[in-house]
């Protein structure tokens, strides 16, 4: 038994409020970047110089636009950015952080009235408001004309076009990267970077406040974990307004000196055409329902033109290859290293923490990639089980060590983290904030997980509130079951959840996608045998609906409140 060492790891702004020195910053200055392609989207190419031209060209039209003076200009006000995925978010984000500001990021796909409640929260008097001639949005529009917020329409077709043309706007704006490297660490403890919201897939979304210094750190445990270099070359399919391809996929190899290859949206057939024929590219980053339509589009259409010897050789090719925001079943994770011969590296993480835990870019004997499992903590950051039960803890994990409270061997609890990486709060939601971090500073993630002793490794086992199933006195994991139901073969895609009973408590309730041309085919009673032989009486569903598909969010997502709640009040 080990002592536990919570003193040992806990960080705290007030440990150090000094500047840190951020190694891969001094690649922007070091290595001469301003020539080189940073970017490549579907409008052009744009080098780190010709990002910075528009970043502060875009600058100088929203001091005109707002009448901004000298040294604050923009003094901390809140600008939101509703762009699509390309050039115009990079411009936007760091034209902002030029003037003093805080950009928030919002996503297209939301509808007006969801966006207008964080509009009037962070009391924002400014959109850029990404188009082209063919999108405009105009519910949105006569949305912010009736909030009196500034409706500032940036024409993404045409004002990349600017890239060549240099300006100087002053000693008090970064004109060049070893003034952007400066002005990146200013009293970054408490600066907040940016503004995101939440996706809400367990709970209402929340406007999460990044400081600089979590940032920087996220970027630094990225690099660290993961070795990337100037040479990483990134495919990008992610969404701008989520955390993974804002931070991950874009601002890290910004400020390393990377490139990137930017998708405007997620096409499974584009993806293997940039990963089999652009030479350059060698490192890739998706959520898992990305990776299981990249393995359909493979078997359906790709399989016949393409052997999977010819895709083995050239992903020799990648540097990296991983996936994170989601939990990824282990048949998609077994059917990818089959196709690729490459087992992709996995991640834990969410918008308030950043990269917590990962399974290793390279594994040894003590720890390897096992599919189903996210690793072990990266970086600076602290991992700890707690029994919310007996108010106890039961393990607290870094990088390199593991520290025990109990001999027990199935160690089994509330997942909580500690570090720089944690956010700093909830915007305007002192309450919230408080709830969510224990009395001696540990963000409560609200997933549960179990620690692998044999493996050293630790195991999302699901959101404690929607995917922990009390049923009949056991503690059931919803991923767990929805892993064995997936391998099933005529099953597309499914997802599994409680539904209340007065009875058991909750009855596991499994939703299910069915592979096309299966529908006649499927036989329930022979599945639900099936299931007996793979996993205990009491984890089999006792409740099955086949539908057509089963919603997510941009990122694959479900909501699982939402669904529970619906088909608590609808007959199965």
């Amino acid at each position: 038994m080990f002592k536990i060492f919570t003193k040992k790891i806990k960080f705290s702004p007030l440990i150090s409020t000094c500047k840190k020195n951020y190694g891969f910053l001094s690649n922007i200055t070091e290595l001469k970047l301003n020539n080189k392609v940073f970017l490549t989207d579907h409008y052009s190419q744009f080098t780190y110089d010709e990002i910075l031209n528009l970043s502060k060209s875009l600058s100088l039209n929203i001091i005109k636009k707002l009448n901004l003076k000298e040294p604050n200009y923009l003094n901390n006000e809140k600008i939101g950015i509703y762009c699509s995925n390309n050039y115009s978010y990079l411009a936007s984000i760091l034209s902002i952080w030029m003037l003093n500001g805080v950009p928030f990021v919002l996503n297209k796909s939301h509808p007006s009235k969801f966006i207008e409640q964080f509009i009037d929260d962070f009391k924002c008097k400014l959109i850029i408001n990404g188009v082209n001639s063919n999108s405009l949005d105009q519910d949105f529009n006569k949305m912010l004309n009736e909030k009196n917020t500034i409706n500032f329409q940036l024409k993404e077709n045409e004002f990349f076009k600017l890239k060549n043309e240099h300006i100087n706007l002053g000693s008090n704006i970064p004109n060049n990267y070893d003034e952007l490297k400066s002005f990146l660490t200013q009293n970054e403890t408490e600066k907040t970077s940016f503004l995101l919201v939440t996706s809400g897939t367990s709970g209402k979304p929340k406007g999460v406040v990044i400081t600089f210094r979590n940032l920087l750190s996220s970027i630094e445990t990225m690099i660290t974990a993961y070795k990337w270099t100037p040479e990483n070359h990134i495919l990008n399919p992610l969404p701008l307004n989520h955390y993974s391809g804002l931070v991950y996929c874009f601002l890290t190899p910004f400020l390393l000196g990377a490139s990137v290859n930017l998708m405007s949206k997620f096409n499974s057939k584009k993806v293997w055409d940039h990963l089999l024929n652009d030479k350059s590219i060698n490192s890739f980053i998706a959520v898992p329902t990305i990776y299981t339509q990249m393995v359909n589009e493979y078997n359906v259409n790709l399989c016949q033109e393409i052997p999977k010897e010819n895709i083995r050789n050239i992903l020799t090719k990648m540097k990296f290859i991983g996936s994170g925001s989601a939990p990824l079943n282990v048949k998609t994770f077994n059917e990818w290293t089959d196709l690729t011969q490459y087992p992709m590296v996995e991640r834990y993480g969410m918008t308030e923490i950043g990269m917590a835990l990962s399974t290793p870019l390279i594994e040894t004997e003590k720890i390897k990639r096992i599919g189903g499992t996210v690793g072990r903590p990266c970086g600076k950051v602290g991992v700890r089980i707690y029994d919310n039960l007996n108010n106890r803890v039961l393990l607290e994990s870094n990088a390199e060590n593991d520290y025990f409270s109990t001999d027990s061997n199935d160690i089994f609890g509330e997942l909580q983290i500690n570090g720089p990486t944690v956010f700093k709060e909830y915007y305007n939601r002192p309450d919230l904030t408080a709830e969510s971090f224990s009395d001696d500073g540990w963000f409560k993630t609200g997933d549960t997980a179990r620690f692998l002793k044999e493996s050293n490794v630790y195991k999302i086992i699901g959101r404690t509130s929607v995917d922990v199933i009390k049923s009949g006195g056991h503690k059931i994991s919803a991923l767990d079951v929805e892993k064995e139901i997936m391998a099933y073969d005529m099953i597309e895609d499914c997802s599994v959840m409680g539904l209340s009973d007065a009875i058991w408590g909750q009855r596991v309730f499994a939703l299910i996608v069915l592979k096309a041309k299966n529908e006649d085919k499927f036989n329930r009673d022979v599945f639900l045998n099936w299931c007996k032989l793979r996993m205990p009486k009491y984890c089999v569903p006792s409740l099955i609906k086949i539908v057509q598909h089963i919603p997510k969010n941009q990122l694959g997502k479900v909501n699982k409140k939402e669904l529970i709640q619906f088909y608590e009040n609808n007959e199965v």
